[in-house]
Order: structure tokens, then C-alpha cells, then sequence
């Protein structure tokens, strides 16, 4: 059972990333081609500033999600009924928070940012982007945390999916027949009502939920211990953008999004893979089954090593390639930032391969214990990027990125193998060293390859060419350094030792 939930859910997620990926290119394209790069950049600088309303859930979803994985396996819907209630409580007050923000934001954001644009043109643009967020935290985020838990995020992603796509054929249309971009945006919150809507009713159908039920105390455990990972994870995914707005320019601000658009596609791509394996850690360990947790886990690490190396090698040869076809036409920004998109590049696959680890300290509900390395984590970012900003623009915010996803890596990987899995170190270090090596002769290779893509056919093509043979290079460090866990992998999935009982 639990091994058809996680194939479920990895396909569904499959096609969630497909369907993501194509919008997250689309949109802002024709931002840029009928707006100008000034506004996409103000569309990416007022979502994050938006963003920050996350702070306010103070990293829930992840100590709900841990606190339903028991209830949920005993089939336990009393005590499932109280952690939903509270958390839904919770993020309505929340969704009302937002509101007062936003108003805030459309108040100060236009006298804070350099830009050509009126005051109204912005706050009414905050206006549109912020109505969005406020319906998804008001009427639909729990129902997502408990499918998540409950190993059916596979719902959740086939609705997304939907309402997603709706939407891009809305902001096409809307786009094209030259309506203003506050309109656009207002649609696509509009569409995005139908989420929430679909997740309720799947809820009612398939749990059994009391809503009037009495809390007698706070049901979930650590409810505020997840605030120091939650603030650290806000921080680093909005560092960047919010220092760019107020130490550079809204340019520089467009030109970081489409780096960061082709890159995250990369991250996203690997973390499609591992979406629904939270949840499966999270039922291994609250069914005690350590042994096969250890086994399962030293081979989802080293997939996730070798996959990364493969996806990140590639998107580093082919990003000025992407980025170069995706702005054509553009005059009005300098979109040619090799040695940013290096320092991105190897930010976020530092960033990739910790998944596992923070997966399995999340699943184990260790959030007091590591909320220390988190402020650490936060502050090392911003401090880095604000020192370097001044010099060195957009290398320097992702500098203090790449600082920041070094440091935690090492710490998650350190307190794993001390106080939850008892992995030894050395097996990380193993996996460093396979990686090292993968990435000499890969530099090796590419110097006796050019990648060439006069369109994006060619650069798919091309594309494709590089990483098969990064991959393969890859693939043989990884068996001939991890030849052990490489076969108990190959093992564990011919005799389905991951799936067990549900």
C-alpha cells in the first residue's frame, strides 16, 4: 500500500513538473515581451515581498504533517480531527493577517523600490498577487498538509495541476489581447479559487473530519519550535530578490528571475523524485522500523547524489544557452551573467542534496533540536549577501546563498548520523568524494564538447546529448565508489522492501 501511494504521488508530481515548468516559462516570456523587463521584475519583487506573510505560519506545515503521520497510521480520526481543527484555525487568522499586510505593502513597497511606475499601478498590482495567497491560507492550506501526510499529495498535485494550467490559457489570453498586468494577475487569483474548493470537497468525501470537535489543549506537538526553520527557509528563498530590490534595480531583479527560472526548473526536477518520500520516512518511523528506515534511506541519499550531479552538470554547460534564446529580443536589461549563473548553479545543487537529510529530521519531528543551525543559516545568508551586494550585484547575493546551503548541509548531515539514523560520516564524505570525481572528468569532457542551439529544439537536443553522457559518467563514480549500497538499492527494488504494510 504505501509503496502505491509513493508511485502515485511521484507521478502525479511528474506531471505537476511538467505542467509548472511549461507555465513558469511561458508567463514570464510574455511578460517580458509585452511588459518589459521592469515590470516582470516588479511581478517577482512584489511576490516576495508578499511572501513574507509565510513567516506568520511560523513553519506549521511541516510540524502538522509530523504530527499526523501516527494518528493517521493508527486510523486514529479523533486525534487527526483536533490537529486539523487547530491547524485550520490557525491559518485563517493568518489569511486575515494578510490582508493587513498587504495593505502595508501597497502603502510603503512603491516609496521603497526605484522604479518608473505611479504609485497606483503598483498597489493595485499588490492588490492581485496578494488575493491569491489570501485564499489558499484561508481556505485551503490544511486540507493540503493532511493529504501530504497521509501520502496522497498525488490530489493535491492532479488539482493543482488543473487549476494551474486554466489559469495559463487565462493569463495567454488576457496577455495577448492587451490588458493591463494588474488585470492578468487578478484572473489568475480569481482561477485559483477553484483549489481550495476541489481539495474541501475530496476532504469530506474520504476523511472523517469533526469540525466541531473540542481541542482540550494544543494537539500538535513543537506547534512553535518550527518557527527558526520555517524563518531560515523564508529567508534564503527571498534573500536574494528583496536584497536586489533595495540595493540594485528592478532589472537586475528580472535578469536574477530568469537565471533562477531556468535553475529552479533543475531543483524542481530533482525534487520531484522525493515530493512524496517525507511522508513514507514519516510512517517508517512511527512504525519503529529503524533497520529498514537506515537501509532505505543510505539509498535514496546516493540516488539523490547521483541525480544531481547529472541535472546540475548539465544546467551549468546549458544555462547562458537557455537564457540567451529566452531573452531574445530583449534590449532593455543585460541578461549575459556567466559568472552568476556558475555561483547559482552550485548554490542550489548544495541545496538539492540535502533533501534527504532535511526530509528525515522534519519526518522525526527534530525542529527545537536543530532551530539553532537555522538562525545560523539565516543570518549567514544575509550577512554575506548584504556585504557582497554592493560590489558585486547579483554574485554577491548568490555568494551569501551558496555560504549559507554549505554550512547546513554539513550541520544536517553531522546531526543525523548522532542522533537519528546513526549513518556514519564517512558515508557522506564517500558520496563527496564520488561526486568530486564525477565532476573533474566532466569538465575534462566538456572541453572536447561545445554546446551549440540556435533554438530550443536544438537546445533540447544538445541538452540531452550533454547530460547522457554526464550521466553515465556519473553512474559509473557512483557504482565504483558506493558499489555496496548500489546494489542493496537494485535489491530494495526488485523486492519491493521499500512498500511493507500500510
Amino acid at each position: 500500500m504505501r509503496k502505491r501511494k509513493l508511485i502515485q504521488s511521484t507521478i502525479a508530481v511528474m506531471v505537476k513538473y511538467v505542467v509548472f515548468m511549461i507555465i513558469g516559462l511561458v508567463t514570464p516570456r510574455l511578460i517580458i515581451q509585452y511588459y518589459g523587463s521592469a515590470v516582470n521584475g516588479l511581478v517577482n519583487s512584489i511576490t516576495q515581498f508578499l511572501g513574507y506573510i509565510s513567516l506568520l505560519d511560523m513553519g506549521l506545515n511541516a510540524v502538522v504533517a509530523s504530527s499526523l503521520y501516527a494518528p493517521l497510521a493508527k486510523k486514529d480520526d479523533a486525534e487527526v480531527s483536533r490537529i486539523v481543527v487547530s491547524c485550520d484555525r490557525f491559518y485563517k487568522r493568518v489569511a486575515l493577517a494578510l490582508l493587513g499586510y498587504s495593505v502595508i505593502i501597497m502603502v510603503v513597497y512603491p516609496f521603497a523600490v526605484k522604479s518608473e511606475f505611479d504609485f497606483a499601478y503598483i498597489a493595485v498590482l499588490v492588490l492581485a498577487i496578494a488575493l491569491n495567497s489570501f485564499l489558499q491560507y484561508f481556505l485551503g492550506v490544511t486540507w493540503m498538509i493532511l493529504l501530504e501526510a497521509d501520502q496522497r499529495i498525488y490530489v493535491k498535485h492532479y488539482i493543482e495541476t488543473f487549476v494551474a494550467f486554466i489559469s495559463l490559457l487565462c493569463s495567454i489570453a488576457l496577455i495577448r489581447g492587451g490588458f493591463s498586468i494588474q488585470v492578468v494577475k487578478m484572473a489568475a487569483s480569481v482561477v485559483f479559487i477553484i483549489k481550495p474548493l476541489l481539495l474541501s470537497i475530496y476532504v469530506k468525501r474520504n476523511y472523517h473530519i469533526d469540525k466541531k470537535i473540542k481541542l482540550n489543549g494544543e494537539p500538535i506537538k513543537q506547534k512553535k519550535n518550527g518557527i527558526a526553520h520555517h524563518l531560515a527557509y523564508t529567508v534564503f528563498s527571498g534573500t536574494d530578490v528583496t536584497i536586489l530590490t533595495l540595493f540594485s534595480s528592478l532589472e537586475s531583479v528580472s535578469v536574477y528571475s530568469v537565471y533562477f527560472l531556468a535553475v529552479n526548473a533543475v531543483s524542481e526536477l530533482v525534487r520531484t523524485l522525493s515530493y512524496s518520500v517525507t511522508s513514507l520516512i514519516g510512517n517508517m518511523l512511527s512504525k519503529e522500523e529503524f533497520k529498514r528506515l537506515k537501509e532505505f534511506f543510505k539509498c535514496y541519499v546516493l540516488g539523490m547524489h547521483f541525480i544531481t550531479v547529472t541535472a546540475f552538470s548539465t544546467a551549468a554547460v546549458s544555462i547562458r544557452s537557455f537564457v540567451r534564446l529566452y531573452t531574445k529580443g530583449v534590449n532593455d536589461a543585460n541578461y549575459d551573467a556567466p559568472v552568476f549563473a556558475f555561483v547559482l548553479v552550485l548554490a542550489y545543487a548544495v541545496f538539492t542534496v540535502r533533501i534527504p537529510y532535511k526530509q528525515l529530521i522534519n519526518a522525526a519531528g527534530h525542529y527545537k533540536q536543530t532551530q539553532k543551525s537555522a538562525i545560523i543559516e539565516m543570518v549567514l545568508n544575509l550577512t554575506v549577501s548584504v556585504v557582497l551586494v554592493l560590489k558585486f550585484d547579483m554574485i554577491g547575493v548568490a555568494l551569501g546563498t551558496l555560504a549559507a546551503m554549505l554550512y547546513r548541509t554539513v550541520y544536517f548531515v553531522k546531526y543525523i548520523s548522532k542522533n537519528i539514523l546513526f549513518l556514519e560520516t564517512s558515508y557522506f564524505l564517500k558520496l563527496c568524494m564520488s561526486d568530486l570525481v564525477s565532476i573533474v572528468v566532466i569538465l575534462v569532457e566538456t572541453r572536447f564538447m561545445t554546446f551549440k542551439a540556435g533554438n530550443f529544439m536544438e537546445w533540447v537536443i544538445a541538452s540531452i546529448c550533454f547530460g547522457m553522457v554526464y550521466m553515465t559518467t556519473s553512474f559509473v563514480s557512483t557504482v565504483i565508489f558506493n558499489r555496496r549500497e548500489f546494489i542493496a538499492g537494485c535489491r530494495m527494488i526488485m523486492n519491493k522492501n521499500v512498500s511493507g504494510r500500510n
